[in-house]
């Protein structure tokens, strides 16, 4: 594995924070809000609400603890729905469901109960940016209007297990 997380959040609650609950990052990068991300439904917030990744790694982990709700067929997304009740949808670049599943390689199933930190995914960046694609990750809290707030860092760079997003209930 390439990231430099600790595997201790798998057994922690994920109400660490003080009054919310944190949505950990997926994967190593370079912080891109979501504003400025290259797509009108995530950008304009369609979706949900969150914060997109610019990967330095090909592996996405488990954001929470929780259980994996969807993954597409073309597997260039999954969603996972934590212990809570928070729905996180991690987006494997830009209108990569034109790749049909070609360079996603799953390391789950749906229904699988996964632990913050668990390998979720590799993707093959080289593959999917020299076609062109735009890598950017978003991660985007799908039941957003279920809380009060949807909270992203504000940093520059996150790595894997670090904390993302806050989410208040």
């Amino acid at each position: 594995m390439e990231y430099s997380g600790t595997k201790d959040k798998g057994n922690k609650p994920i109400e660490d924070s003080q009054d919310g609950l944190v949505v950990f990052s997926p994967t190593n990068g370079r912080v891109v809000p979501l504003n400025q991300v290259e797509d009108e439904v995530f950008r304009k917030e369609m979706v949900g609400k969150g914060i997109g990744i610019f990967p330095e790694i090909p592996l996405i982990f488990s954001p929470v603890n929780g259980i994996i709700k969807y993954i597409p067929e073309t597997k260039h997304a999954i969603i996972v729905v934590s212990d809570d009740g928070i729905e996180v949808l991690v987006h494997i670049g830009i209108d990569t469901v034109e790749l049909k599943g070609q360079f996603f390689d799953l390391m789950v199933e749906v229904n699988s109960k996964v632990k913050v930190g668990d390998p979720l995914l590799r993707f093959d960046k080289k593959a999917i940016s020299a076609r062109g694609f735009n890598l950017v990750i978003p991660v985007i809290i799908t039941n957003a209007n279920d809380f009060s707030q949807v909270v992203p860092i504000d940093k520059e760079r996150v790595v894997v297990e670090e904390r993302l997003i806050e989410v208040f209930k």
